[in-house]
């Protein structure tokens, strides 16, 4: 095949994205690229940046993809506004499953992530949400996501808002390990009847009270080790009726943890 052919396939596979194909495309040429689209018509859309410093759909081509059930991001600055923007780019009413992997932001700009970044986005049931650095959350940044199942907080967070998940009802497991958290409100959680997993290892965590876990009579798994646990209160997991599973590894407990049940 000749050199021209390889590029005009190139081209091509980027612009046209074959509907019946597993299609990964780059902007050409190859030296110069910083977004990479991967697509499965009815099944994923997946985009790749690379020096990527603002989020533009410019950049992308104006393809009709249907809906998905799967769309990711990675390594990608977020919209100034909200997704709603690219799923119209590519005719896309809803998924189910979101993946921010590895966002970057500007915090220097004072720029928070606030509810309009999920506008649309009220049947989603999985988010899985990392960035390169801690962002700014605004304390009601969830709250278009009435139906989530699953949230994982990745290396985003720095804090824990008293009603930050008061508005997903619907949560079984959550994630917000490798954070930097060092303080749970009391009776952050009460509002989530229904979740099953509690993840917090390697945090910053001191100590746990006894309202901390209220409400979680549901949860089977809490993960909490490589904290900085210092201290306990005497009734901290008294709701936890369903416990089964707990890690307190590597934290600084001067007491058997098994006095605390």
């Amino acid at each position: 095949m000749r050199q021209t052919d390889v590029i005009l396939l190139w081209i091509l596979f980027t612009y046209l994205l074959v509907p019946y194909a597993d299609v990964e495309g780059k902007s050409v040429p190859p030296n110069q690229w910083n977004v990479l689209l991967h697509t499965k018509p009815g099944q994923y859309l997946k985009i790749d940046c690379e020096d990527l410093i603002e989020y533009d759909i410019n950049l992308f081509p104006n393809v009709s993809l249907g809906d998905v059930t799967d769309f990711r991001i990675r390594y990608c600055p977020l919209p100034g506004d909200s997704f709603k923007p690219t799923m119209d780019l590519f005719n896309i009413s809803r998924f189910e499953d979101m993946t921010l992997d590895g966002v970057n932001i500007n915090n220097s700009t004072g720029k928070k992530v606030t509810k309009q970044l999920f506008d649309g986005l009220s049947e989603l049931k999985t988010l899985y949400f990392s960035s390169l650095v801690p962002i700014n959350l605004e304390s009601d940044f969830l709250e278009n996501l009435p139906n989530l199942r699953q949230l994982q907080l990745q290396n985003t967070i720095d804090k824990i808002y008293p009603n930050m998940f008061n508005y997903t009802p619907k949560l079984e497991i959550l994630h917000l390990s490798q954070n930097l958290i060092s303080e749970l409100p009391n009776r952050v959680f009460q509002n989530l009847p229904d979740l099953r997993m509690l993840h917090l290892w390697n945090n910053q965590l001191t100590s746990l009270e006894n309202e901390t876990f209220a409400g979680l009579g549901q949860l089977t798994s809490l993960e909490l080790s490589n904290n900085q646990i210092v201290h306990l209160d005497d009734d901290t997991f008294s709701d936890l009726v369903h416990l089964v599973n707990i890690s307190l590894r590597r934290n600084k407990l001067k007491k058997y943890w098994c006095l605390y049940f």
